[in-house]
């Protein structure tokens, strides 16, 4: 009879041993999940209301900037970098968006995170005619004074150098501006129709 025990105990053992692995396997799967991501992405950026921190960077015409540069206007910097293809992904949609954000008074500025000459090749192989400034890392803290760790990510500041929203390009609040600017577009156009007739 102790041999049967010994081997009941031992099973259950291993079983019990099994089902915490499992258990371990799972709860590392749902870590690894976008829901998961895309809050640990949303934890650390800046938070609306927020203060825009100052920072210097350049145009790819060797132009010194900082954020007074940029006072009493709306301002969207789109970090990207060079070797990203999400941000590759990103900018032909990036680009069409501009002219609709314009029409709200808002204005796209892309921040390439790479040395000038990689910055320029690249906005000249996607035709950004855009506001490009270079923060090449890790040289420039531009993208680390906004939070922005990991490409593509936005911030919006409005004219009194206030966050409004920040985050991922493809996520919640990126959407809801993306919604306001087509609507603010469809509106104009039937402003333009009506005026017409």
């Amino acid at each position: 009879m102790q041999p049967l025990l010994i081997t009941c105990i031992v099973l259950l053992w291993i079983i019990v041993v099994f089902n915490l692995l499992l258990t371990l396997g799972i709860v590392r799967k749902l870590n690894n999940t976008p829901a998961a991501r895309t809050a640990s992405l949303t934890d650390n950026r800046l938070q609306q209301g927020e203060q825009a921190p100052d920072f210097t960077a350049e145009t790819l015409d060797a132009q010194q900037v900082n954020l007074a540069t940029y006072a009493g206007r709306t301002i969207v910097f789109l970090f990207i970098s060079t070797h990203c293809n999400p941000c590759r992904e990103a900018i032909p949609e990036l680009l069409e968006l501009a002219p609709m954000a314009a029409q709200a008074d808002v204005e796209f500025v892309f921040v390439i995170l790479a040395e000038v000459d990689k910055a320029r090749a690249f906005a000249k192989q996607f035709q950004i005619t855009l506001p490009v400034l270079v923060a090449p890392l890790p040289d420039n803290d531009f993208a680390e004074k906004y939070k922005s760790t990991s490409t593509p990510s936005y911030c919006l500041i409005n004219g009194q150098g206030l966050v409004q929203f920040a985050g991922h390009p493809m996520l919640g609040g990126w959407k809801k501006l993306v919604a306001g600017w087509r609507k603010q577009k469809l509106s104009n156009i039937d402003v333009a129709l009506l005026e017409r007739r």
